[in-house]
């Protein structure tokens, strides 16, 4: 039920949010018009899910629907990885519950199963490959040709994730090579009676590895090799330049601003105390609980089991450390920006797995229940938080663009149809208004052009808003001291962002 009501909930996003200046430019530059667009070397070109943008668009038009159809696929994905992981890793119910309600409800998440971005597909299939990954860890007794056909699966989905956000390369790299170091490591200790491979020696390894890179590397040729052999420098720019940036965003964008229209005073008081102690609380409660399963390690040391669920532990924390260690050996030696918000999102599943996974350990003892107990609590204040950040009409870093189908209707209305009108607006909403003019089929207006006030046009290197315009899309309140220069008169301000539409009274 709680998966069914995320989905309508995003589905309902889908319909009622307006196309935002990222998502309009995948469209604009990427998907209409010629095909070949699609692989140019960009790093606002998500390219799985521009492919799937331009199907989807050619199949059903172009709406909010088809825009954001793979999005929503990344988030069936998602939803049902996060269900597999809670089944197969928390047994109690108690655990289970307020764990897959903070997989599903997360409005970190949440914002990019519903932007027209690669974020959310990228995330679909990497959580499943890590869930698939963890569930072959710990089951034992798997037949070699069931193996052979996971390991393609995880190794295709891998390859799709990182196709669909590029940003996801030193979480798939990494996750997957310490998931087969892992699981080599677990078939060579065993006795040769029980291994998978029982006969055919190192030719069968051989091609069980094959199994496993073979479709990652066809995939990324197939559908990203000229892309990446054509990569200009100087592409990434959204990123952290230190970790405490990195952290600061990651923690802005997980717990975000609740929703008054939600919760009432008296709640909103009290998450807004619980907001910056939650995540220390839950990193403290697991960094415990993974200590103290590791000090009694001579007490379950002989049982199969529960030794598979303390590698389990071990390979996601493994996977958390590495994926952090790498980026920031990235930056030190590459120069290579830091996760920051979006491009850190992978982070948000993993930490959860990790917290599950540690959580779910069967232990027979009154401290190590206590530590359950506690997690527990705590996942669900942190489902109540999430419940209350719940919205419906913006994204979270795409806030300004929320009323950008409104402010072109308005703009229709104001200029009036058949003329031709070169409007002047500010920079952050002219990609969404090319969008909706291609939407409407509008030759109302010429094409909306880059333009900033001109005290703010040397900082952006846009041009300055021309001084003889009747109509101009602002931004309030940085645009005020020009409209009062102007002598302009709003006509229209957005409910939910900073726009305006502003005329020169006659």
């Amino acid at each position: 039920m709680l998966a069914i009501a995320v989905l309508a909930l995003i589905a309902v996003r889908i319909a009622l949010q307006s196309i935002t200046i990222d998502e309009a430019d995948t469209y604009v530059y990427w998907v209409s018009g010629k095909f070949a667009k699609i692989w140019q070397p960009n790093a606002n070109n998500h390219l799985l899910n521009s492919y799937l943008i331009w199907v989807s668009t050619h199949l059903f038009g172009l709406n909010n629907f088809s825009m954001r159809l793979p999005s929503f696929l990344g988030a069936l994905l998602y939803v049902s990885a996060a269900y597999r992981f809670c089944m197969s890793f928390a047994a109690r119910l108690s655990l289970r519950l307020p764990l897959y309600g903070c997989f599903l409800l997360n409005p970190f998440l949440l914002d990019f199963f519903v932007a027209a971005r690669g974020y959310g597909l990228a995330l679909g299939f990497f959580t499943t490959a890590v869930v698939m990954m963890c569930q072959l860890i710990v089951e034992h007794g798997i037949s070699r040709r069931s193996v052979s056909i996971r390991f393609a699966l995880v190794s295709s989905s891998l390859a799709l994730s990182f196709v669909s956000s590029f940003s996801f390369a030193f979480a798939c790299t990494v996750s997957f090579a310490l998931f087969l170091a892992i699981w080599i490591g677990q078939e060579l200790s065993r006795p040769p009676e029980e291994r998978i491979v029982q006969n055919g020696g190192l030719s069968c390894y051989l091609r069980l590895l094959c199994a496993a890179l073979a479709p990652a590397a066809c995939l990324t040729l197939a559908l990203a090799g000229w892309t990446l052999l054509h990569w200009p420098k100087g592409q990434i720019v959204v990123g952290a330049s230190s970790p405490g940036e990195s952290w600061s965003t990651f923690l802005r964008f997980t717990f975000s601003k609740l929703n008054a229209r939600i919760l009432s005073p008296y709640l909103m008081k009290t998450f807004r105390h619980w907001r910056k102690a939650l995540p220390w609380i839950l990193i403290t409660l697991t960094l415990l609980e993974t200590c103290y399963i590791f000090a009694r390690w001579r007490h379950w040391r002989y049982r199969p089991k529960t030794n598979r669920r303390a590698l389990l532990c071990a390979y996601l924390g493994g996977v958390f450390v590495l994926t952090l260690l790498s980026h920031l050996l990235a930056f030190h030696y590459a120069g290579l920006l830091l996760p920051k918000d979006r491009t850190s999102i992978f982070f948000v599943p993993l930490c959860l797995m990790i917290v599950g996974a540690v959580a779910g350990f069967p232990h027979s003892d009154v401290l190590g229940k206590a530590m359950r107990w506690a997690t527990v609590a705590i996942l669900i204040v942190g489902s109540a938080y999430f419940v209350g950040c719940i919205r419906l009409h913006y994204f979270l870093l795409w806030r300004f663009d929320a009323d950008m189908e409104p402010t072109y209707r308005k703009l229709v209305s104001v200029v009036g149809r058949g003329h031709e009108t070169q409007v002047p607006c500010e920079y952050l909403y002219t990609s969404a208004l090319n969008y909706y003019r291609e939407y409407f089929h509008d030759d109302s207006f010429g094409w909306f052009w880059l333009w900033d006030a001109p005290d703010r046009a040397p900082s952006t290197h846009y041009q300055p808003y021309p001084l003889n315009s009747g109509v101009y899309v602002l931004m309030f309140p940085q645009d005020e001291s020009f409209v009062a220069q102007q002598h302009l008169r709003i006509v229209y301000r957005g409910p939910v962002s900073d726009v305006v539409i502003a005329v020169r009274p006659k």
